[in-house]
């Protein structure tokens, strides 16, 4: 898909500060970063205002393992009752609020590429694959962000991802009624109208300064990720 981007959207810088986008063209997406399922993850901080009850959470995903292992996570990194959190386990995408888990579906399956969004807005988590929305799921759990470790990709209680993840968004409200917008037409399109708090392009935000990944915030948040234990070449050019 192609949409024009104005100026101020574009704000990343590509490696060692080259931009990626610049400004004026289309919004174009490239890479991806690939994770080795043994330390790889990427820190996007512990702000206090992700710590929200009515959330929504977008991520692109490409699972290369028939594993079990986390996706995106807002929470507690060593425990599975804390927090909120996508993971994969064994070919089935799921959704956790603190101890109770929610079957998000087999989407593309392993080695293919699945988008998956889920909202929570304190009572009823509601869910999107690949453009499919599923039924709302009463939770009524307040989530638990005792010993908050932030917001992280690729690590959580179901250890680290094995594969690609693309396009990460978190927003502090409830983005149910824009699921489809997300989605766009089945690749990865233009979301700063939908201001999101946080963005991570996985990629085309990035720069590299010999030992960690820097991604900046396309989000209105501001809050710039940095990977760990991650090379230069795990920003890959495999995109949805």
């Amino acid at each position: 898909s192609t949409t024009t981007d104005t100026p101020s959207m574009l704000r990343g810088a590509g490696t060692r500060g080259v931009p990626e986008v610049p400004a004026g063209s289309s919004f174009t997406n490239t890479y991806s970063l690939a994770f080795d399922g043994i330390n790889d993850y990427v820190n996007c901080g512990n702000e206090t205002s992700r710590q929200v009850q009515t959330l929504t959470m977008s991520v692109w995903v490409k699972p290369t393992a028939f594993a079990r292992d986390t996706i995106f996570l807002n929470g507690q990194s060593g425990t599975g009752n804390k927090g909120i959190e996508i993971f994969w386990v064994f070919n089935v995408f799921y959704a956790r609020i603190n101890g109770t888990t929610q079957v998000l579906g087999a989407g593309n399956g392993q080695n293919n590429w699945t988008h998956l969004i889920i909202a929570y807005d304190g009572t009823t988590l509601k869910m999107m694959v690949d453009g499919v929305q599923g039924a709302d799921v009463n939770i009524s759990q307040t989530i638990d962000y005792t010993s908050y470790n932030g917001l992280l990709i690729g690590l959580g209680p179901y250890g680290y991802h094995i594969g690609n993840i693309d396009e990460v968004a978190f927003w502090d409200s409830d983005q149910s009624a824009n699921f489809s917008t997300i989605y766009g037409a089945g690749v990865p399109n233009d979301i700063s109208a939908l201001n999101p708090l946080n963005w991570y392009r996985m990629g085309e935000d990035a720069t590299w300064d010999g030992s960690n990944w820097t991604l900046t915030d396309q989000g209105s948040g501001e809050n710039d990720a940095t990977s760990a234990n991650m090379v230069e070449a795990d920003r890959e050019t495999n995109t949805p």
